[in-house]
């Protein structure tokens, strides 16, 4: 009997040296703003560690922040909602989860959740900043602007785009920066696990 019990004491301290080493090894790689390598580990606590809630809502708050910092904002709001469900107490998962939804055009969920913020943070730096910016939206939905904004093929895919500039000469090119698949460079970029980004014109 006492053997089993032995037995069964150095299992329960490996698994938790093992989660433990997880959660460390997830915190930094996102605190090298490797991302997507984070959310991996982060994952793996949540899969392991399901029963306790503790851990799964510090990993699915660790995991939602890393989601919004990748411009995920459908996973992101979902592990944050699931952090915050699970009791986690940092006010930020709030302010996270209100600006997860302002990503997917969700006013008034982000509304809900920056006023939440506001009460539980009221002297944070960033207490009225969310509130504001939705406001503002509210304004510009009811008087828009004569600009029309279009997709175009050339431009966006199905990844990142972004920072677009016409050719200095003769503006006859425009240059833009894109995750885009590029048959000359196909790495992968531990901070987003998409591919490295290149210059396309």
């Amino acid at each position: 009997m006492r053997k089993i019990f032995i037995i069964i004491l150095v299992l329960l301290i490996t698994n938790l040296l093992f989660a433990q080493k997880q959660m460390k090894l997830g915190i930094e790689a996102m605190e090298k703003e490797q991302f997507a390598q984070a959310i991996e580990y982060f994952d793996l606590q949540i899969k392991r560690k399901s029963k306790k809630k503790s851990i799964v809502a510090e990993a699915s708050y660790y995991a939602g922040y890393c989601n919004k910092k990748l411009s995920l904002p459908v996973r992101a709001s979902y592990y944050l909602k699931r952090a915050i469900d699970y009791g986690y107490q940092d006010p930020l998962a709030y302010l996270y989860l209100g600006e997860a939804y302002q990503m997917q055009q969700k006013y008034d969920s982000a509304l809900i959740y920056y006023e939440e913020f506001k009460k539980l943070a009221p002297n944070h730096k960033l207490a009225d900043k969310g509130i504001t910016s939705i406001k503002f939206t509210f304004e510009m939905i009811e008087n828009p602007t004569r600009y029309e904004v279009k997709i175009k093929g050339k431009f966006n895919s199905g990844e990142y785009d972004f920072c677009p500039f016409f050719e200095a000469r003769n503006n006859k090119k425009i240059y833009f920066t894109s995750t885009r698949y590029a048959p000359t460079h196909v790495s992968i970029s531990p901070e987003s696990g998409e591919f490295c980004s290149n210059i396309f014109y």
